[in-house]
């Protein structure tokens, strides 16, 4: 990954977001303004990674970090599981399996993965990697 700049508030880059810059949930329709206590990257490809640890920046006790990984910059739709997935890197040293896992990830069933992914976007990172990060023509969004 090659990386263009880290985005902080007030920086000049037009293409990094703002404090006004929403992610929505396609399923919800309930949005929220990007996380600037995050770390984000913008990569030369256009895309941006957000990093922050656990369930919110200020959780400092977690084992995990939270990357959204966000496939067209600030440009539309920023919703989950359209161009925003979800991914969990494990901190733990004895933790089982793979160290970077998409969101949701665990279940041996593409069903249960695709009703997931449905209800939560959130969610569908996990249903892509089952389905070798492709959208098979059922895929929800």
């Amino acid at each position: 990954m090659n990386k263009i700049t880290t985005c902080e508030e007030g920086g000049k880059d037009k293409k990094c977001p703002t404090s006004t810059t929403k992610i929505c949930n396609p399923a919800s329709n309930v949005c929220h303004t990007t996380d600037l206590q995050a770390t984000i990257y913008m990569l030369n490809n256009g895309q941006n990674i957000y990093i922050h640890g656990g369930g919110t920046p200020a959780d400092k006790k977690t084992n995990w970090l939270h990357i959204l990984v966000d496939t067209n910059g600030i440009q539309s739709p920023n919703m989950y599981g359209k161009d925003i997935f979800v991914f969990l890197l494990s901190l733990s040293t004895n933790n089982k399996g793979f160290p970077l896992k998409p969101f949701g990830a665990g279940s041996n069933s593409r069903k249960s993965l695709l009703r997931s992914c449905t209800n939560d976007p959130e969610y569908c990172g996990a249903l892509l990697q089952y389905d070798n990060w492709e959208f098979k023509d059922d895929y929800p969004w």
